[in-house]
Order: C-alpha cells, then sequence, then structure tokens
C-alpha cells in the first residue's frame, strides 16, 4: 500500500470517528427523544400559598389546587380580568395576589368592575381560573352568617339566603335631627321575605326585635337619608338596610320543657277550648327567649327569663306576654 493510500485512509476514519461523536453528543437523549422536555426549576406561588412548577412539553405551570370560591376586587389589566385576592404569604395589605381570569360573559364582568365580587371555577393551567359563577360579593353572609344589603323602595335581592323585596312605606315617625323628641320613632316599611321554601308579605319598623323567618331572623339596620323638620321625603328618597343572620340555636333542654309546660306558663288562658301550642322560639341570650304560640283562636309573644342547673332542670323564672301580641 502505497504511502498516499495509508494517508488517504487515516483521514477518513478519523473523518468516520469525528462524524460519530458529534452525532452522539447532539443527539437528543432518550427521554427527550419521547418528547419529554427539560423545564426550568422555579416555583410559582399559588392563591392558597402552595407551590407548583413548570410541566409538559410547553413547560407550562402545573394548575393550583382548586378552591370552593374566591373573594375580591374585579379589576382590568388590558384585556384580561383579574381578581385582587389576599396575598397567601401576607394576607391583606399593600401586597395583594393577581388572579388571572378566563371570562365567558364579558358583558356580565364589565358591569362589576372595581367591585368586590366572588368567583367560583377551576385551573387550567397555572393560576388562570376559568370562571364558571361571578357575582357581586355585595349582600353575602360573613363568617359568621350575617349579610346586610340596602334597598330602595320597588327594589329586590338575595341578601344571605333570604330575597328581600322593599315593597313601600307605610310611615315614618322617625324624630327629625334638628328636632328634641320624647320618642325616637320609626320608619315602617313593607317587605316581602322569600326562603327556598317560604314566603311572608309584612310589615317591618326599623326599631323592632330582629323578625324570625324560615332559619333566619330579619331585620332593619339602618335608614337614610335622615329625617328633617323641613322636608317631606318622598317613598323613592329611602334607602333601608337590611340584614338577615341566622337564627341561635335554641337549647334544647329549655325547648322540650317550653313545649310541654306551655299552657301552665301562660298567665293568658285558651279560648273556645283551644290548646295552646309553640308556633316560634328564639333564644336571645343564655337564659333568655322570646316564644310564640298560639290555641287556633288568639295568637301571642311572650318574653321569657329562664334558668339551668347543671343537672340540666330547666326553671322559668319571668313570662310576661308582649302588650298587643294577642288577636
Amino acid at each position: 500500500m502505497t504511502t498516499q493510500l495509508r494517508t488517504l485512509l487515516f483521514f477518513g476514519i478519523l473523518l468516520v470517528v469525528v462524524v460519530v461523536a458529534l452525532y452522539l453528543h447532539l443527539a437528543p437523549s432518550g427521554q427527550e427523544s419521547l418528547g419529554e422536555v427539560a423545564c426550568t426549576e422555579e416555583a410559582m406561588i399559588c392563591p392558597d400559598g402552595t407551590g407548583v412548577g413548570r410541566t409538559g412539553a410547553l413547560c407550562e405551570f402545573t394548575p393550583c389546587p382548586n378552591q370552593e370560591s374566591f373573594t375580591g376586587e374585579l379589576i382590568a389589566q388590558g384585556d384580561q380580568y383579574v381578581l385582587s385576592v389576599a396575598s397567601p404569604l401576607t394576607g391583606m395589605g399593600e401586597v395583594t395576589y393577581a388572579l388571572p381570569l378566563i371570562v365567558s360573559d364579558v358583558t356580565e364582568a364589565e358591569a362589576l368592575l372595581g367591585n368586590i365580587v366572588t368567583v367560583t371555577g377551576s385551573f387550567t393551567t397555572g393560576n388562570s381560573l376559568r370562571v364558571t359563577t361571578l357575582s357581586s360579593a355585595e349582600n353575602q353572609p360573613n363568617e359568621a352568617g350575617v349579610a346586610q344589603g340596602t334597598l330602595a323602595v320597588g327594589e329586590s335581592a338575595l341578601i344571605g339566603a333570604v330575597r328581600i323585596t322593599f315593597v313601600g312605606v307605610e310611615g315614618d315617625s322617625r324624630c327629625p335631627i334638628d328636632v328634641e323628641c320624647i320618642q325616637a320613632g320609626a320608619l315602617t316599611v313593607s317587605v316581602t321575605l322569600e326562603s327556598d321554601t317560604d314566603t311572608l308579605n309584612t310589615l317591618m319598623m326599623s326599631d323592632q326585635q330582629p323578625l324570625p323567618f324560615d332559619a333566619y331572623e330579619v331585620s332593619i339596620v339602618s335608614v337614610t337619608p335622615e329625617a328633617v323638620s323641613t322636608k317631606v321625603l318622598g317613598a323613592a328618597n329611602y334607602r333601608v338596610t337590611f340584614q338577615v343572620s341566622p337564627l341561635p340555636s335554641v337549647d334544647s333542654a329549655f325547648e322540650q320543657y317550653i313545649r310541654v309546660n306551655i299552657a301552665s306558663l301562660s298567665p293568658a288562658k285558651t279560648v273556645l277550648g283551644g290548646t295552646f301550642y309553640i308556633t316560634s322560639i328564639r333564644q336571645t341570650s343564655d337564659t333568655s327567649a322570646v316564644i310564640q304560640y298560639e290555641d287556633g283562636h288568639i295568637a301571642l309573644t311572650a318574653d321569657v327569663v329562664f334558668t339551668k342547673t347543671s343537672d340540666g332542670e330547666i326553671k322559668v323564672e319571668e313570662f310576661i306576654i308582649r302588650r298587643g301580641s294577642g288577636f
């Protein structure tokens, strides 16, 4: 073999070795050749404070853990709707958490911009929430189950679990703020209360005790504007804030005692051979309650004060029928 031929053979083999080496160095690994991608190792904080990482062919963040609902201010950032909620790290304050929303009903979202809203939905990728429901957080119960809402005459709103319709103003005996009065007076309004099971058309006064309705009690907590002696208010001027609260639980021993002994406890007696029975019990403290009872002919409301011994025995200390409660 000539020297020239040996030289060509040497460089040919060297070229093959270099090509093979380059191929092995640049070719994708076994896992990557199956479609997996090495994503950057970083974490995103979710609304609940947990973190998620990137995954998949596009290296998107995995969906955040879902929650039953989110409440915050609905704002717009360009074409994106965002829910500004408490920071999962610091709570409410200067630092807030911007939760991107995927909204299908743009008209509804536009109407609620700048308001505190409650959102339900599910996360798609990362922290983008695909919205299922979007509603104003006004009139929604707080942690204690108490909800408030303000209505004008003719308006209706679901306040907590009770729909209240402000039908009209029946009278206004409130003391004007520029006059000294012996009594404070009250505003009397007609309302319709509706729950999942009950409907009640009734009158309410701004100074009355909460009105039991279904599993709730409804009251008037404020009225605007204030009465002034020099100005007559029209019905359209009034704004009434209603409050809906869950009925306090009733002591079971007291309830049983009062139901069994109502006939002997009541200072008033039945008429036309009727029999008293309890229609409502609202416990107002550990030792007091308001009860309503009737016999089919007369209906009465009474304030009851009672004690309960360490062994569970009930003793009624006071039983006072409210004036004007019978008919």
